[in-house]
């Protein structure tokens, strides 16, 4: 968690870079134009290796940018999920024991 006025502007540029990538790959999910996929790396590496000269922040950055080639799947097949995270169902919710004494 940013402790001083200053990471907390860090945090909000590095917050906004993201999200204006995740955008525009959702874009190019949708419909990729050809050659661009050399301009979605070089804007990787700009955003994800920034030394922000916080510390928390770099890390999160570094670990980010070490999954660049499963991050950046969707360029190779358009039909790869942007979220890391499937969806999961389960079945847990519904069975009796899960249930509230008052349902049962």
């Amino acid at each position: 968690m940013p402790t001083t006025p200053r990471q907390v502007r860090l945090v909000e540029t590095v917050r906004d870079l993201v999200w204006q990538f995740y955008r525009a790959l959702k874009n190019v999910k949708r419909k990729p134009p050809p050659g661009l996929t050399a301009a979605f790396h070089k804007r990787f590496d700009r955003i994800f290796s920034l030394n922000t000269g916080y510390e928390e922040l770099d890390k999160l950055l570094a670990r980010l940018f070490r999954r660049k080639d499963e991050l950046l799947k969707v360029l190779e097949r358009p039909g790869t999920p942007l979220h890391p995270m499937r969806r999961r169902t389960t079945c847990a919710a519904s069975s009796p024991s899960a249930r509230s004494p008052a349902a049962r």
